[in-house]
C-alpha cells in the first residue's frame, strides 16, 4: 500500500458522462487531501487539459485497479513501491 499525501499526483478514472470523447485513458489528478489511506480529494485535468471541479471523497484503489469515478496509482509509482525494502 502506498501512503496518499497532499501533493501527489494520481489517476482519475472519469465515468463515461465526464468524459468529452470515447477512450480508455485516466486523468491528472493532483491530492488536495487525505481523509484516510483509500479516502482522498483531488483537483482533477480532463483530457483537453481544462480543470474540472474537484472531486471530495474519491475512493483511492490500493492493491487493486481503480474503477470509473475513483483514483488509483500510477504503475511506476506502484513499482517504486514495491522495490522499496
Amino acid at each position: 500500500m502506498i501512503k496518499p499525501t497532499v501533493g501527489r499526483r494520481v489517476w482519475y478514472w472519469p465515468l463515461s458522462s465526464e468524459k468529452s470523447f470515447a477512450h480508455d485513458q485516466p486523468w491528472d489528478a493532483g491530492i488536495a487531501h487525505v481523509y484516510g489511506d483509500d479516502c482522498i480529494t483531488v483537483s482533477v485535468t480532463d483530457e483537453l487539459g481544462w480543470p474540472q471541479p474537484p472531486k471530495q471523497e474519491i475512493t483511492l484503489a490500493q492493491d487493486r485497479q481503480a474503477e470509473p469515478g475513483e483514483c488509483g496509482w500510477m504503475p511506476y509509482q506502484v513499482s517504486a513501491a514495491a522495490d522499496k525494502p
